[in-house]
């Protein structure tokens, strides 16, 4: 016989309604239920409430979503986990796919070897094809989740991530069982980590609530169930891995929380030095040590045996460190590539009227942010991280942009009409220009395309007397060398257009003299002629 599930059951699809606390004991309802419809009719039942809140309706709707989860009870002693979530809109075919392709380039799963996905129920799914086909089903949006537990090497990660998914899905649907997904988990960097790709269809939305904490508690308290809690040294050895990191770290809130507040945005903390004996001794030493790298990374100043000084805005210097950081090791996988390693990393955000130059060393995943980017030795000495647009997808759709060629991205705009009265909308674009040169890693004289040296002198570029490495010396050269050859030609058309406009006047007075003065009017002297 079937178990009948229960109307007002946590676990089941609707709550009924008029029904009493008593009841629900007589029935034997589950504990959580009991208390769960408690608080909510001590909710009710306060002046000016009329059951109507975001509660009662998350509670009491036909099929209820369940509340944001709260994760392992104590924070502190709970398994870490990293999850970023962002999503993509449906804007041209095969932009999904492509994002797929990449998930699955070769090395990042395994070793010399293009990547496999996986779902709720198969071990090897083809990302490009599933993504290709929620994409021309019509769906509006895919959203992208970075899973990134600490101890992911500990962890079995597929049925980490399929069991996190089957208890995130009722947070995120009336409809648990229409929630699609597919999956592919990573080795290239320290920890392994899983791409996770939610499908948008059905007006799937993601509540705020869940995209702030709910989704990293719920990873957080899963892979405490699987691990456990951390142990007091674990936790011990975990903080003091914060002390010299090049990023804003938990250490550093504790010690914002506890600074007090000075001129000019600036403020101060002063420990009262504990002995080993006393409580909280532990958290101090790693505070002040924490401190004095602040200090060695020259945002904080130590006034005197335990006070310091905190820079303003010394928190967001912090956040600026580890951006460059992750710069710098994106920039790193391709360094080899460079005709002179010594480029600068710099995201780089193509304006309108600005122009990019330079030689493509690949594409990447900013794992950070899951956003793809195009990495380019600009002739600039920089190596430019330029985030994609949908002209760079289309040219790389295209077999475009493809590694050490000579490209050119330039940002434009132009104005939308008003339409009803509404202002005039600027839409600012980028466009791609390849110009098919493969330019060696070693620094070799290479012949300049002579419409990449025009369109770069037609957008205002100049020639840099001090390059004397890499492509970029033989770029600037060229570039030189190709401008005076126009100034030449530009003075020869001038004197050819002096001259043209010489011969005009020229062949305008022999005309002249030839045809005599116009009809109607007598030559000068006629009259004394005929007198004659």
């Amino acid at each position: 016989m079937s178990e009948k599930r229960s109307e007002t059951s946590v676990s089941g699809k609707s709550f009924v309604r008029g029904r009493t606390i008593e009841e629900e004991e007589r029935h034997g309802r589950p504990q959580a239920a009991r208390i769960v419809r408690r608080i909510t009719a001590e909710r009710r039942a306060l002046p000016g409430s009329r059951g109507s809140g975001s509660f009662a309706r998350v509670l009491f709707g036909r099929h209820p979503l369940k509340p944001a989860p709260q994760g392992a009870p104590d924070k502190v002693a709970a398994r870490r986990v990293t999850v970023k979530m962002n999503y993509a809109p449906a804007r041209k075919q095969g932009q999904w796919a492509a994002h797929g392709s990449y998930l699955e380039r070769e090395g990042a799963q395994k070793e010399d070897e293009r990547g496999q996905g996986f779902d709720a129920k198969n071990e090897e799914v083809s990302l490009v094809s599933r993504l290709n086909e929620w994409q021309m089903a019509g769906d509006p949006r895919l959203f992208k989740v970075i899973l990134a537990p600490e101890d992911g090497d500990r962890l079995a990660v597929r049925e980490y991530t399929r069991e996190y998914m089957a208890r995130l899905a009722p947070h995120l649907s009336e409809h648990p069982e229409r929630i699609e997904w597919a999956a592919i988990e990573h080795y290239n960097t320290g920890h392994p980590h899983v791409h996770l790709l939610i499908r948008g269809n059905h007006g799937l939305r993601i509540s705020p609530d869940l995209v702030r904490t709910g989704m990293r508690d719920l990873a957080s308290g899963l892979a405490t169930e699987r691990l456990g809690y951390r142990s007091p040294a674990e936790v011990r050895h975990a903080r003091e891995k914060q002390v010299d990191a090049r990023k804003l770290t938990s250490l550093d809130r504790e010690i914002e929380r506890m600074a007090k507040p000075m001129v000019e945005g600036k403020s101060f903390l002063a420990e009262k030095v504990l002995s080993p004996r006393d409580r909280g001794y532990a958290d101090q030493r790693l505070r002040m040590q924490r401190l004095e790298a602040l200090e060695r990374l020259g945002l904080a100043e130590k006034m005197g045996s335990s006070t310091w000084v905190l820079d303003a805005g010394w928190t967001k210097g912090l956040r600026e460190l580890e951006v460059l950081q992750t710069r710098s090791k994106m920039v790193a996988q391709s360094r080899a590539l460079m005709t002179d390693p010594r480029c600068q990393p710099q995201v780089t955000k193509i304006k309108p009227g600005e122009r990019l130059v330079g030689r493509v060393l690949g594409t990447g995943l900013d794992e950070q942010n899951d956003r793809s980017y195009l990495l380019i030795e600009g002739t600039d000495y920089r190596a430019h991280i330029v985030y994609q647009t949908a002209a760079i997808e289309k040219a790389r759709a295209a077999q475009g942009l493809q590694p050490r060629h000579l490209v050119a991205i330039e940002g434009k705009a132009f104005e939308q009409a008003s339409r009803g009265g509404q202002p005039v909308k600027t839409i600012s674009y980028v466009s791609v220009e390849d110009y098919g040169l493969v330019i060696s890693d070693k620094p070799a004289p290479v012949k300049m395309p002579e419409k990449a040296l025009d369109d770069a002198l037609d957008a205002g570029m100049q020639p840099a007397a001090q390059a004397n490495t890499g492509f970029q010396r033989f770029w600037h050269e060229q570039l030189l060398e190709r401008q005076r050859q126009r100034a030449l030609e530009k003075q020869k058309e001038e004197r050819k257009r002096q001259e043209e406009e010489r011969q005009a006047r020229e062949r305008a007075s022999d005309t002249s003299k030839t045809l005599g003065p116009p009809s109607g009017r007598p030559a000068p002297g006629r009259d004394d002629v005929d007198m004659e």
